[in-house]
């Protein structure tokens, strides 16, 4: 809203997007690597062609660049894993009973031949190193993505990100290194199964320019920032002489309590669904979908009566996201009621449909809007149709019209 309505950033602002622009980045990275051994995915997998195994002519290539690589990544001392709880078991593969909360649609790459094959090669690699371990005593040589792996886990480049600086060009080309591994390509495939930022293709894409000493974040970068909602944030904007005061409200689970205090003499609630997380588990309820997540909290807010009469937008989010996924990903998987295969305006109605049927309250009109939060000119004209809506509703309940 504020590049909308021409609100602006403040320098404090620019750095901060700067500096989370850096942390998702590693957020990324991070959770890619971790998610390669959660999901026992071997660096170098090649999904097109699972039978033939180019690892080995990798690792026959790592013994000549070990000399070039390995002299910048070695010797660094390596951060805990902040990953190391959700590979034992609650990363992808919980085994608590809140799992059952997930459809089945989850488990179908899993259990897909190509996963499979990826699975067989990950415990073959883990078994024959163990083998080399226990009669030589040395591992074999790790090839360029393993080392470039190394380093990015290492403290020295954990305190680049975490700093705020500039980050050098060993991590970058690290990044790069793993980034254009096909294991990790096909692990990001599978993102569903784990937690990754929707931005992660964009930032890899932008990596040399968002990594530069002299970077400024656009508004496209700013767009493309994720930065979690722990407080509500407040955003205030004039449009032809009204003003108009935004709240942001944190979706997690944790942050619903603050809430309250906020919903009062509200005129309009923006309830944003991401339309692309039909296949997703939530972050905070390892194994709740998070579709299913936004219709129970959009249930309990359009039927609470303290909002009778408080006009309610219903956003479907991401829909860029949505109309790519479901030739991949179908819904159906995740919800067997639907029967629309890959057509992307049968899913929208769909899902319009689940939350449109939810409202109990006689009389009450909820509006609905598919949008594409990175596409400001859609958004502009869409919060214009919002805020005639807001006007005319107001001038129902004062029976003006």
């Amino acid at each position: 809203m504020k590049i909308i309505y021409k609100v602006g950033f403040t320098p404090s602002d620019l750095k901060t997007f700067h500096t989370c622009l850096h942390l998702n980045i590693y957020t990324c990275i991070t959770t890619l690597i971790a998610a390669m051994d959660a999901l026992s995915i071997p660096f170098g997998f090649d999904p097109l062609n699972p039978s033939n195994d180019r690892r080995s002519s990798n690792m026959s290539r790592a013994s000549e660049s070990q000399g070039n690589i390995g002299n910048k990544y070695s010797g660094l001392p390596m951060i805990p894993d902040p990953f190391e709880r959700k590979r034992s078991g609650s990363f992808v593969r919980s085994n608590s009973k809140s799992s059952t909360l997930l459809p089945v649609g989850r488990d179908l790459a899993r259990q897909g031949s190509i996963a499979q094959t990826a699975k067989h090669l990950y415990d073959s690699d883990r078994e024959r190193e163990k083998r080399r371990l226990d009669r030589a005593g040395t591992s074999r040589v790790e090839t360029p993505v393993e080392i470039a792996v190394k380093y990015l886990l290492s403290n020295s480049v954990h305190q680049q990100f975490i700093t705020g600086e500039g980050l050098s060009e060993q991590v970058v080309n690290a990044i790069e290194t793993v980034w254009s591994d096909c294991g990790i390509q096909y692990c990001y495939t599978r993102s569903n199964e784990y937690q990754l930022l929707d931005s992660c293709s964009y930032l890899m894409k932008n990596l040399t320019r968002i990594c530069a000493s002299n970077f400024v974040p656009t508004e496209e970068d700013i767009l493309h920032t994720r930065i979690k909602t722990t407080t509500v944030t407040e955003t205030k904007f004039t449009v032809e002489g009204v003003l108009y005061r935004v709240f942001d409200v944190g979706g997690q689970r944790s942050e619903r309590r603050k809430w309250a205090a906020h919903f009062d003499n509200v005129e309009a609630i923006i309830f944003l669904v991401a339309i692309s997380s039909y296949d997703q588990a939530c972050a905070d309820a390892e194994g709740m979908n998070r579709m299913i997540e936004s219709i129970n909290v959009f249930n309990s807010i359009c039927n609470h009566p303290l909002f009778k009469n408080t006009s309610t937008i219903l956003f479907f989010n991401k829909i860029d996201l949505f109309r790519e996924k479901i030739k991949t990903s179908p819904i159906q998987s995740y919800f067997p009621d639907f029967h629309g295969g890959e057509n992307y305006d049968e899913g929208c109605l769909y899902f319009e449909k689940k939350f449109l049927d939810l409202n109990r309250v006689q009389g009450k009109q909820i509006f609905t809007h598919f949008t594409w939060a990175t596409d400001t000119k859609q958004i502009a004209k869409i919060l214009k149709d919002v805020r005639a809506s807001i006007l005319k509703l107001n001038l129902q309940i004062v029976g003006l019209q």
